[in-house]
């Protein structure tokens, strides 16, 4: 490896987000990068689909449940920034059935929509959320689209779908054909929806991490530049 010197700090966002806890993982023991472990310096990531269960950032409140990809980091130290909003569904995935169900339709649609944006990726999402639900239960649009314009005042009718996609879909719906399977699933749609839909625009709490604020005056791009900041002035001075 060139640089073998060169001090290391990783950062992602989104599906970025996760390629960096990959390979924030692989300086760990037993990892490809572990004879370079005293070159990392610290990591941070925006909307992680791999986020662990409540991991924030330093001093800030636990943020519910985990990210809503397959591969999450186990707890972390405070080198790694965890900097996510709480309407971020991409690393705020539910629990249970619910959040296995989004997590394999998002696995599903990693794997046809890493070539698109956030938004086109989020209604490749959402739409095979709903597609599940009316897969197992008829009137599952109904409540769906009930529960999203109540919360969102928006009309979730924008997530639809290919045939391509359709098709994909259809072997997720065999193990969840059951009450408790149904109602998990429209849960997923929901959730899955209520992101689609979020105002000023669709997945906005996803896209506005440069705008919204962690604090008064401190958007979250501003606390990850001090994160680094803070954690290469004590690398420095080691």
């Amino acid at each position: 490896m060139a640089h073998e010197d060169r001090p290391v700090v990783l950062g992602g966002y989104s599906q970025g987000g996760e390629c960096a806890s990959r390979i924030r993982m692989e300086f760990e023991p037993g990892g490809r990068l572990a004879y370079l472990r005293s070159n990392y310096v610290c990591g941070y990531a925006f909307g992680n689909p791999s986020r662990h269960e409540h991991s924030t950032y330093f001093g800030g409140p636990p943020t519910p449940v985990e990210g809503i990809a397959e591969f999450r980091l186990p707890q972390m130290d405070w080198d790694w920034c965890e900097l996510i909003e709480p309407g971020d569904l991409y690393g705020t995935s539910a629990r249970g059935l619910t959040g296995e169900i989004q997590r394999d339709v998002y696995t599903l649609c990693t794997e046809m929509e890493m070539h698109s944006g956030a938004v086109e990726f989020a209604r490749t999402f959402a739409g095979n959320c709903v597609e599940v639900a009316q897969n197992l239960d008829g009137n599952a649009w109904d409540d769906i689209e009930s529960q999203v314009v109540a919360k969102t005042g928006n009309d979730p009718g924008s997530a639809e779908l290919s045939e391509a996609e359709i098709l994909q879909i259809q072997p997720l719906t065999d193990r969840l054909i059951t009450v408790r399977g149904i109602s998990a699933a429209i849960a997923a749609a929901v959730d899955a929806l209520i992101f689609f839909c979020s105002p000023p625009f669709p997945t906005a709490p996803h896209c506005e991490y440069h705008v919204r604020e962690v604090w008064p005056g401190m958007t979250y791009v501003g606390l990850g530049i001090q994160h680094v900041h803070d954690w290469v002035r004590a690398y420095q001075g080691a």
